[in-house]
């Protein structure tokens, strides 16, 4: 519930600027899966932002699970900021199953 709050007060302001300032628009909302459903949503990860705009772009009914490379989760204040937001840890360039099972099962 707490994270879910916390994902609230990013997302609205997130998605305030985008209407404000940087006036981008996202069609296509109506061929996402009912909620519940799941779906992977591929972004080619250019910069730091992309993350934060994806977030916004999507209906606050599709909150996402994130991954994030597991150095990310070295910190425990940081680690359970992750946690609260969905964020699954892999360990990159190996084969991480446990990673892989933690998003089948979100």
């Amino acid at each position: 519930m707490l994270g879910a709050f916390m994902y609230f007060c990013l997302w609205l302001p997130l998605n305030i600027a985008r209407l404000i300032w940087w006036n981008w628009k996202v069609e296509g909302k109506e061929n996402l899966p009912p909620r519940g459903q799941g779906m992977i949503v591929a972004v080619n990860h250019i910069n730091w932002t992309d993350i934060h705009i994806l977030g916004a772009s999507l209906p606050l009914s599709h909150r996402p699970w994130w991954i994030a490379k597991i150095e990310m989760f070295l910190n425990r204040g940081v680690t359970w900021w992750l946690r609260q937001m969905q964020v699954i840890p892999i360990k990159r360039g190996k084969r991480d199953t446990a990673a892989t099972d933690a998003s089948a099962t979100a």
